[in-house]
């Protein structure tokens, strides 16, 4: 009986050596599911890390921004907001003519739902400060002191940051 067992066995293993096509199919697919769930970790992971980078860049931006505008206001003794969008301030006043020697102007404007603070410490000069503002608040108080907010939004993702700062004070002419 076992012979006999054997027998079949040689004659089945020695015309039965390639497999079929289902066999085939069936080992390609099981072979393609491993490999994706042997990748699908790391594409998630470069995502969020993708994610976390945008972040973190969208909100050093809007830090340089604020760190920048608020030097300059704490250098100030006066601030003109009366041209909307356009902020001027007037720095190192000149006590014996009362004129000021350096002014900056902050310029916000908003185009297509963003848009652009920019910063001219001279006539000639004007930098890009910081791209993609959807809302920037400079609200100056009677008693010298200017609010800040800059709302910044990149790759589905929006920051807000806000800030307060007084102006410098100046002896009266």
């Amino acid at each position: 009986m076992k012979e006999q067992v054997y027998r079949k066995m040689k004659h089945y293993i020695a015309y039965n050596k390639a497999m079929t096509l289902v066999e085939a199919i069936i080992v390609i697919v099981l072979i393609t599911i491993m490999i994706a769930a042997a990748i699908a970790p790391y594409i998630l992971q470069q995502q969020i890390l993708r994610r976390q980078f945008t972040l973190s860049r969208l909100q050093d931006d809007v830090s340089v921004a604020l760190a920048t505008i608020s030097k300059d206001i704490m250098q100030a003794y006066e601030v003109d907001d009366s041209v909307a969008g356009q902020y001027t301030l007037n720095i190192d006043k000149d006590l014996g003519t009362g004129n000021p020697t350096t002014i900056i102007v902050y310029d916000y404007t908003p185009a297509a739902g963003t848009g652009t603070i920019t910063r001219s410490p001279d006539s000639a000069t004007t930098v890009d400060l910081i791209t993609n503002v959807t809302n920037f608040t400079f609200n100056v108080t009677p008693r010298n002191y200017v609010d800040l907010s800059i709302t910044c939004e990149r790759d589905g993702f929006s920051i807000t940051q806000v800030t307060g700062i007084g102006l410098r004070a100046v002896a009266a002419d």
